[in-house]
């Protein structure tokens, strides 16, 4: 490790700095451009086009864990189940804390925070791949910047504005999949950015093992395994399937010596971060909710084809660097053939039967741009006099090819804040009866609304509400309709307070989203007690 530190000289970190600060710039700038827009009586929420529905899950973890408490419950959910261990967001909430922060000023605050973590490891990574400093720093941009071909595809948000439809999903992954390319993990969310950076540890340490076999590298990749698995859970089974596909791959080029170093590697990272694994597993046989979360928790990923055009020229560019290093025989490097197992095997993984591939993606962007890299170079030295001479024209293909994406990411969010779309702005009547049952509804309340309200109300009221969310809500796809049943004000009032009681809902939240779906009309029905009010929104308490 000293001897990779050194071979970084301090150009390069004081170019690696400025890296990082012009992404953290460049990512907190639409968020401030919405904060600064917020309409009069409007609270703004920060919410993204990308995972729109999971920012009020991060938002109601971190707002139980504002005082220390690391094992937080589910309130989106109504069925008794065990709090989970969550040191991410347990640290995002000491943070809250610790500065007097809001849930989104705490969020973006961490996540501008891993950002020069991420580019610190990232290079180190590189740094070990790459001797030469221009090879790096391209990468180190690629990384930062670099995206697939999704914009070209933009027609099929408008063909298909849900997103999935005809049995799957129809927007390529590089538009909105967080965990697809590196510039929207940095965008989006600390807890990706967290697990990027873990799972370069693990891959580092095992290329640095493999130069010097030392313990301390097998050791300190358990322990980046054993919070990682705490992190980000997905990311279990392709941690190992892509060690073992590693070592299946030395075994293949006969490659005795490294393939007994990986086995070694893998049986200590196994060992060591094997309690995260028992600790999920033990969950999963113990909790209802967490089996119920892992069932419902549908992450599948595009067909291929949407796939391919989401790498878009990193792919191009990989199987281009794969062919030329076979011809120079240097494809059985240890260094190269991880890359490429990394790359193709965890593509492949994407498509492997479980119920969350999508969520596999995380990372993958990193070897694909490391090896378009290496592509890239050894076509300027075998092609240098063409290169030199079209060097303008095939940097604006190059900037047509890996940046769109990119910038349709920044341009989305900026879109939706000026437009005021979906939930990134809240009224501040909504927030004032949040605020109310957060104060004076008893902790067990179970608060029935708005699928929309029931989205928002666990983040800022910190009560349970009945419906709200997709994976979180225990059987989602039986209650999402109930909302429009019950406000349509269609049912007998013996029907509505039968529906209640059977539910045990203590609490009935009306507000204009309520109001939006029909005539119910909650004065003076009998089993309805008015508990707050204001301009927009009246509380009742089921009697």
């Amino acid at each position: 490790m000293r001897e990779l530190l050194t071979s970084i000289t301090s150009k390069e970190w004081r170019w690696l700095c400025g890296l990082a600060v012009a992404v953290m710039l460049i990512t907190i700038a639409p968020i401030a451009y919405g904060y600064l827009k917020t309409p009069p009586g409007q609270v703004f929420s920060a919410q993204h086009f990308v995972s729109a529905d999971d920012w009020f899950v991060y938002y109601m973890l971190i707002n139980q864990a504002d005082h220390g408490n690391f094992f937080l419950s589910d309130l989106y959910a109504d069925m008794p189940h065990r709090p989970v261990l969550r040191p991410l967001w347990g640290s995002v909430g000491l943070l809250a804390t610790t500065f007097k922060l809001p849930a989104p000023a705490a969020f973006h605050l961490a996540r501008l925070l891993l950002i020069p973590v991420f580019f610190f490891v990232a290079y180190l990574f590189i740094a070990l791949v790459f001797s030469d400093r221009r090879q790096r720093q391209l990468a180190a941009f690629f990384l930062a910047f670099s995206s697939g071909l999704g914009t070209f595809f933009l027609h099929r948000l408008v063909l298909n504005p849900r997103n999935y439809s005809q049995g799957h999903f129809q927007w390529p992954m590089d538009l909105w999949v967080p965990d697809f390319n590196t510039f929207l993990s940095l965008y989006t969310s600390p807890h990706f950015i967290a697990a990027t950076i873990l799972l370069l540890l693990i891959f580092l340490f095992l290329l640095l093992y493999l130069r010097t076999p030392v313990w301390r590298y097998p050791l300190a990749a358990g322990g980046a395994a054993l919070l990682l698995f705490l992190v980000h859970p997905f990311q279990v089974v392709k941690v190992f399937v892509l060690l073992a596909a590693f070592c299946l791959l030395l075994a293949w080029q006969r490659q005795w010596q490294p393939l007994r170093a990986s086995l070694r590697f893998f049986a200590t990272v196994l060992a060591i971060s094997f309690p995260s694994v028992a600790y999920y597993l033990w969950l999963l046989n113990v909790d209802d909710l967490t089996l119920l979360r892992s069932l419902q928790n549908l992450n599948p990923s595009t067909p291929l084809p949407l796939t391919l055009v989401a790498l878009g020229g990193l792919l191009i560019g990989a199987l281009y660097a794969v062919w030329e290093l076979r011809q120079a025989k240097r494809l059985a490097q240890p260094v190269y053939l991880f890359l490429c197992a990394w790359a193709f095997g965890q593509l492949l993984l994407l498509y492997l039967p479980v119920a969350y591939p999508r969520r596999l993606a995380l990372g993958m962007h990193i070897p694909f741009v490391l090896l378009t890299i290496h592509a890239w170079f050894s076509i300027r030295q075998r092609y240098a006099a063409v290169v030199r001479r079209y060097l303008p024209q095939i940097v604006m293909v190059a900037l047509l090819v890996f940046l769109p994406s990119t910038l349709f990411a920044i341009s989305a969010d900026i879109m939706v804040f000026r437009l005021e779309s979906e939930q990134s702005y809240l009224p501040q009547t909504t927030m004032d009866a949040f605020a109310w049952l957060r104060r004076s509804a008893p902790k067990n309340s179970l608060i029935f609304s708005d699928l929309k309200t029931g989205l928002v109300l666990p983040a800022y009221a910190q009560r349970v509400s009945y419906l709200g969310h997709a994976v979180e809500t225990p059987h989602y796809r039986a209650r999402q309709d109930e909302p429009l049943l019950f406000f349509a004000g269609r049912w007998t009032v013996e029907q509505e307070q039968r529906f209640l009681q059977q539910r045990h809902i203590t609490h009935v939240f009306f507000g204009p989203r309520e109001r939006l779906l029909g005539s119910y009309n909650p004065d003076g029905k009998p089993y309805l007690e008015q508990v707050y009010r204001n301009a927009e929104v009246t509380l009742y308490r089921v009697l």
